[in-house]
């Protein structure tokens, strides 16, 4: 798997190249990125806290967690409070 690390104004994440299963065109992805803190323990149910810059690599090879929700195939609850969570796809990285 070939990864790329790109800078941010949060820290660094380290994604990676894919390929389209649909007309093989390459692409960078850069998944479960944390966009605020997790809206946990004191900050359940208020607004969304600034996210406080991380040291070193984070990977951002998978997706986050799935925000809280019932599962009608199953009916089991499903997901994660700690849900905010961005992918992003990008067809070149040059920053």
């Amino acid at each position: 798997m070939s990864t790329k690390v790109i800078s941010t104004s949060y820290g660094k994440l380290k994604g990676s190249l894919k390929t389209s299963k649909y007309d093989a065109t390459k692409y960078f992805s850069f998944q479960g990125i944390p966009y605020a803190k997790p809206p946990v323990g004191n900050l359940r149910f208020k607004a969304p806290e600034d996210l406080e810059p991380w040291e070193g690599v984070r990977d951002a090879l998978k997706e986050g967690n799935c925000g809280p929700q019932y599962d009608m195939g199953t009916k089991i609850y499903i997901g994660d409070e700690d849900c905010l969570y961005l992918n992003v796809y990008v067809p070149n990285v040059s920053f």
